[in-house]
């Protein structure tokens, strides 16, 4: 057996116990393809290449990629996402259908990689957003949305080590979002002011992604 053999055994045995999770009925992981990032088992920019995630948002040619990288200190496995605030965001559609009166908590561990300041050299707080969200047309048709949560977190200006953020919504019996397919969805800058723009470079690592339910 080789290393790829094995990495690809366990994303396949991982991947199957979240499915087999998000089909129960009851509390359970839901089933987020790739949540460690760990396939395709080497660093890209090419999302076509990494399964069950892609990108949101045009991103400016001169702009860096999102991307899949090899990180030494990564929390689970050897890889993680890696966005940027000029970078375009990362999303995924969860097989998930929402359960009614269910809670349901996105968790998932972040680092600030760096933070460079502006050209005046005046340095800003690195913010991620993260968000649970509904699709109302196709998946990842971002013209037409439903926020059902979000969270935006202030990582600070210095880099360090990773952190666990998390946030959480309630979804009563009634709601019109029951049996609809849930989404989640990340993003990082210092601004989302389209008028008062920060024109500077941070990056974030991303790994260990969970969607909880529980009833």
């Amino acid at each position: 057996l080789t290393q790829r053999m094995l990495d690809k055994g366990t994303f396949d045995l991982q991947n199957a116990i979240y499915f087999f999770n998000g089909e129960i009925i009851g509390s359970a992981n839901t089933a987020v393809i790739n949540p460690g990032f760990e396939m395709p088992g080497y660093s890209t920019d090419d999302f076509n290449d990494v399964n069950g995630w892609s990108l949101f948002r045009k991103a400016e040619a001169w702009a860096p990629k999102a991307a899949v990288t090899e990180l030494q200190d990564a929390p689970e496995g050897r890889f993680v996402a890696k966005l940027g605030s000029y970078t375009q965001g990362l999303y995924q559609p969860i097989a998930e259908m929402i359960n009614p009166n269910a809670r349901y908590t996105l968790e998932f561990d972040v680092s600030l990689l760096s933070n460079q300041p502006d050209w005046q050299g005046k340095q800003y707080p690195a913010v991620m957003l993260s968000r649970i969200i509904v699709f109302e047309k196709e998946a990842g048709n971002y013209n037409f949305i439903t926020v059902l949560s979000e969270s935006y977190d202030t990582l600070g200006m210095d880099p360090g080590g990773f952190v666990r953020l998390s946030q959480s919504i309630t979804i009563d019996a009634i709601s019109p979002f029951v049996s609809r397919k849930v989404a989640i969805d990340f993003e990082q800058r210092h601004t989302w002011d389209s008028e008062n723009p920060i024109w500077a470079e941070s990056f974030v690592a991303i790994d260990r992604v969970r969607l909880l339910r529980k009833l």
